[in-house]
């Protein structure tokens, strides 16, 4: 019998993929903050999550820490 796997983990999910509230937390952000643009706007900042069948947003690892490093250093030019 194949393992189950842990607690809200899905076998399709790839480790560069973070939950909303995952990104938010990277983001400093709310979760909804997330889902109000990206229902809004169609994304975040250009940032797209991928739906997965059961209907959850994952957002590439990447793309959230490349958004935060850019806006830290916007934010670091403005000071």
């Amino acid at each position: 019998m194949p393992k189950t796997p842990p607690n809200n983990q899905s076998p399709y999910i790839v480790d560069s993929d973070l939950t909303t509230k995952q990104a938010a937390g990277i983001l400093h952000l709310r979760p909804q903050t997330l889902r109000k643009a990206l229902s809004k706007n169609g994304s975040y900042f250009g940032v797209r999550p991928r739906k997965a069948a059961n209907l959850r947003l994952f957002w590439n690892a990447a793309e959230i820490n490349n958004l935060k490093n850019t806006n830290g250093a916007q934010k670091g030019e403005a000071a």
